[in-house]
């Protein structure tokens, strides 16, 4: 578990990969800087969405990323 600072999700998220560097890529597209479109972050383990990184957040709430399996 890691803890992170921040005022929304996107805040949070921001300060885990100044923490952990590689984290990036695997959390962000390198074109757009958004979330990757295959994850959803939980806050609380409630979808953020639709408010995604905007979402905001208190301290003491847990965020979980989960990534979205698809298919057929």
């Amino acid at each position: 578990m890691t803890t992170a600072s921040g005022g929304t999700v996107g805040e949070c998220l921001n300060d885990v990969v100044q923490q952990y560097p590689k984290l990036k890529p695997l959390l962000f597209n390198a074109k757009n800087g958004k979330l990757h479109s295959y994850l959803d972050v939980f806050v609380n383990k409630k979808s953020s969405h639709p408010l995604g990184l905007d979402k905001p957040v208190s301290n003491g709430d847990e965020l979980y990323i989960f990534n979205i399996i698809v298919g057929g």
